[in-house]
């Protein structure tokens, strides 16, 4: 597999923000706020659980749907379970985003956080992110086909099991 570098994973992160940030600004007169209220009002708590779920059941549907947000589309990434190379499963793709997301909720260590959870895919040989490890996904380039790990002869398992 050819992993995706942090640059391009950098890249559709910032992409995906800039595209939700774009929905929810578009969204927000619907629900009966606007430009102006957003710098001096408070969120209500329904509105925040709203914005949440949506996000989370977006970015999550996605990955598990194609291995892809648009963000990681756009720069042709894509989300791999690291054994199978196959799309990640719905409950590997809610973990991956988890992780993250709950880290964000740190209040003063979320930038410490978030540096040690994707730093760590800078000195990892296969690039992955905390997340990636805990989900057991890779972020691959998504125009070359996989190439699976070799598991040993998969034929001789096969005939072994019936």
């Amino acid at each position: 597999m050819i992993y995706a570098g942090p640059g391009r994973r950098l890249l559709g992160f910032v992409l995906d923000f800039s595209l939700l940030t774009l929905l929810v600004a578009l969204f927000l007169p619907l629900a009966g706020i606007s430009v102006e209220q957003l710098a001096v009002t408070d969120f209500s708590r329904s509105l925040q659980l709203t914005l949440f779920l949506v996000v989370a059941g977006g970015q999550i549907a996605f990955t598990a749907w194609r291995g892809q947000t648009p963000g990681k589309m756009i720069v042709r990434i894509r989300v791999v379970d690291h054994a199978t190379g196959r799309i990640p499963t719905l409950a590997s793709a809610a973990v991956r985003w988890l992780i993250p997301a709950c880290v964000s909720l740190s209040g003063s260590l979320t930038i410490v956080a978030w540096l040690l959870i994707y730093g760590w895919l800078l000195f990892d040989s296969r690039r992955q992110g905390l997340h990636d490890k805990v989900a057991r996904t890779v972020v691959v380039d998504a125009l070359l086909p996989p190439v699976l790990p070799d598991d040993g002869d998969m034929d001789e398992d096969l005939t072994t099991r019936t």
